[in-house]
């Protein structure tokens, strides 16, 4: 008796927690019954009180139900927006969105954006800044349309932009009007018409003041319409397709030929289950015209190549796949020019990139390559896709595994950077498997691990040197020289700088090469920091000379002069040459902002702060540390 006494203790205490578990699932769904039977009554008040008991009982359980968790939060921000709270009811909608399940319908998506339109249409209504944001916040590149020319004076040109404070958008950066793709029969214009900056910045809109190159080429007058490429600061770091699309000014219409939701939702709230509602509207917009693709051989006819080889138009518009939708979208990211600024229908331009065999892109490949784990089913995603890998396809998987690894996203950097040497086994080329090895050796020195770094660097110019490619075998020398740098191997570090510059010297001679010219300079300025962290100053400042000779004869980009004439302030700087110094951090900041990278711009006043506190000069460096 004794030894069941303990088993019947512990069954009795389950049956306790069970019975008291149960009765507050059931309280729960007497809150929610009820706040949506107050809600179907119009009786608001008590819709909001019930949503909110429900709410803070039901997340208080293990496993909160995912339709009850959703259907309050909507409650809840019904009541923000009956308060005229528009910010807090989007956000209040949102948190209900992490609750909703992978099978929701397109009727709910259209619902929600509908709702968040109806918000800000409403806070556009007011001039007041509801989104903060500060330095710490992620600067990116955002394309915005020019809603109006206010005025054109010689080459300058004052628009007014429809992006504010709200939007991340600060007074003071950079701002680069573009040409909008130009229609069939019009004379091609410029990309790029010109450079300026915005000067004035309200809630929702804001001006900026461009100069073009030339005020007698009236075809590349500034129009309204145009773009301008600016900087605007975002809460989140990672980016979803659909918000890479609207940052390139790309929004996609439905079949009323209107956008799917406010942009101003995505720049504020992007997130994977914002995207998997969009691309799910997107969906039910091209099942809509069904219809028009059941006759004509291009619509009943199965594709002979592509990722939908042996379906037909027909068959992809009767049952259409949101990860095809998802594959168009990153077809149009990656070749952007002719979808800039325009209205198009997204069931039309779909059925465009379907009539045309469903071309992929190397981000796409890489994506599917990306979510497998299985060799044979990665080499039957080669063998597939075969005809898409273009030439230099691998470069963009190298630039990706860069991305990844920039945001510390280690494990699909270095996978990203291995699936080259896969397609270069599987092509059985040296040249993709040469830059493979710098890529992998670029991943490796990202996370620290110099002595992987350096053999992979060390493994990519023996191939290089193999092909007869002196310009990437002295660059992967110096990636080598620039790994035992960063290790503080400093000897080794000059050993492997000297022998790359000795072979570009070699290959280039006095030419105006200007990939050669540009890689010497690069070397010639990493060995003087080098030669500077030894001591060496005399040295690192000859070195820095003839890197600048180099770039003055090959006329070197703003970004490259701003790096040098830092580097040369660093050194100044050390031998306490301080007014030197403070003339070459101007020249930096300068062309840092010629340049239009507000980062290094403010890297170099911090230098030129951190010179002046060394000269004693307090106020002056206060001023530029603020």
């Amino acid at each position: 008796m004794k030894r069941l006494l303990p088993l019947f203790l512990l069954v009795s205490i389950f049956t306790t927690l069970s019975a008291q578990d149960s009765l507050r699932y059931k309280e729960a769904n007497f809150y929610s019954d009820s706040a949506q039977a107050a809600l179907n009554l119009k009786n608001y008040d008590t819709a909001c009180k019930y949503s909110a008991l429900h709410l803070n009982l039901e997340l208080s359980f293990k496993n909160p139900r995912e339709a009850r968790v959703m259907a309050s939060y909507i409650v809840q921000a019904l009541c923000e927006f009956r308060q005229a709270k528009y910010k807090e009811a989007i956000e209040r909608y949102n948190e209900g969105l992490k609750w909703i399940s992978k099978n929701n319908s397109a009727s709910f998506s259209k619902s929600f954006f509908q709702f968040v339109d109806l918000c800000y249409m409403m806070l556009e209504t007011k001039d007041t800044v509801y989104y903060q944001y500060n330095d710490k916040d992620f600067r990116k590149s955002f394309m915005v349309s020019i809603d109006r020319v206010l005025w054109r004076k010689g080459k300058t040109f004052r628009v007014k932009l429809n992006l504010g404070l709200n939007d991340g958008l600060k007074n003071g950066v950079v701002a680069f009007p573009i040409s909008l793709s130009v229609n069939k029969g019009e004379a091609e214009r410029k990309f790029q018409l010109g450079k300026g900056e915005i000067v004035k910045v309200d809630a929702w809109s804001s001006e900026a003041e461009l100069e073009i190159y030339d005020e007698t080429d009236t075809l590349n007058w500034i129009r309204k319409g145009d773009l301008v490429e600016t900087r605007i600061l975002s809460k989140f770091k990672d980016e979803t397709t659909i918000y890479k699309l609207l940052s390139n000014n790309i929004s996609f219409r439905n079949n009323s030929k209107k956008e799917f939701v406010n942009p101003r939702y995505i720049i504020h709230y992007d997130s994977k289950k914002f995207q998997e509602l969009m691309l799910l509207i997107m969906a039910d917009q091209v099942a809509e015209t069904e219809e028009y693709t059941r006759e004509g051989d291009q619509f009943l006819k199965p594709a002979t190549e592509g990722q939908n080889k042996g379906k037909s138009i027909n068959n992809l518009f009767l049952n259409v796949d949101t990860n095809d939708i998802h594959d168009f979208l990153g077809f149009v990211y990656s070749f952007p020019r002719k979808y800039i600024g325009k209205p198009y229908k997204i069931n039309e331009t779909y059925a465009t990139w379907l009539l045309n065999n469903s071309p992929s892109t190397p981000d796409v490949i890489l994506d599917s390559l990306l979510r497998e784990n299985r060799l044979e089913r990665q080499l039957a995603i080669l063998e597939f896709n075969k005809a898409d890998l273009t030439k230099n396809f691998y470069e963009t998987w190298g630039e990706r595994a860069e991305e990844y690894a920039d945001k510390q996203n280690f494990l699909l950097a270095d996978k990203a950077a291995k699936l080259i040497l896969l397609v270069a086994n599987y092509l059985n080329s040296d040249n993709i498997r040469a830059y493979g090895y710098f890529n992998i050796a670029k991943t490796y020195k990202t996370q620290n691990i110099y002595s992987a770094a350096i053999n992979y660097y060390d493994s990519a110019a023996t191939l290089y040197l193999k092909l007869n490619d002196t310009i990437e075998y002295a660059r992967s020398l110096y990636k080598k020289g620039d790994s035992y740098g960063d290790w503080a191997k400093y000897n080794l570090a000059i050993d492997e700088f000297t022998k790359a510059e000795n072979i570009l010297k070699r290959k280039i001679g006095n030419t105006d090469n200007y990939e050669g010219n540009k890689l010497l300079a690069y070397i010639l300025w990493d060995k003087g920091y080098t030669v500077s962290e030894k001591g060496d100053n005399a040295s690192a400042i000859a070195a820095y000379a003839e890197a600048e000779k180099i770039l003055d004869k090959i006329n070197g980009s703003k970004y490259d002069r701003g790096t040098l004439y830092r580097n040369i302030g660093f050194v100044l700087k050390k031998q306490g040459q301080y007014e030197k110094a403070v003339e070459n951090y101007k020249k930096s900041g300068t062309l840092f902002y010629a340049y239009g990278s507000p980062s290094k711009y403010a890297q170099a006043f911090d230098d030129l702060a951190d010179t002046y506190f060394k000269m004693g000069k307090y106020r002056k460096a206060i001023e530029l540390y603020n």
